[in-house]
């Protein structure tokens, strides 16, 4: 994490690149430091997530199924006070709630979300 004074030349760059990676017309470098520093990283998780959302386009339904069946099978192994292990298992199951239903827009962004925050 970057926590160098608005006039740094590396903060600069940051900027600059963060407004090319916008794609618009918003001036960064008028904005408070630590605004800037959070879309930076916001920025760099979204490219992870870009990537993981690609391949889940990518998938057909039954291989989505299947991907989504395994990772159950394999958290249902762990140990059932676990927090990590109910959590994921209610995003997995919600996961499978929407793949088995028609989706709509909204339902089908949430389902690529889901998928994206769980790192399969």
């Amino acid at each position: 994490m970057l926590y160098h004074c608005k006039g740094s030349l590396l903060h600069q760059k940051k900027i600059k690149k963060a407004e090319s990676n916008l794609g618009c017309d918003d001036n960064l470098s008028d904005k408070d430091p630590k605004l800037v520093i959070d879309f930076e990283r916001s920025l760099s998780m979204g490219s992870r997530a870009n990537r993981v959302g690609e391949r889940w386009n990518q998938m057909g339904c039954e291989e989505k199924s299947s991907v989504i069946q395994e990772e159950i099978k394999r958290v249902s192994k762990l140990p059932s006070n676990s927090v990590y292990a109910v959590h994921r298992l209610k995003v997995l199951n919600k996961i499978n709630e929407l793949l088995s239903v028609q989706r709509t827009l909204p339902q089908e962004k949430e389902l690529e979300l889901l998928f994206t925050q769980l790192s399969l």
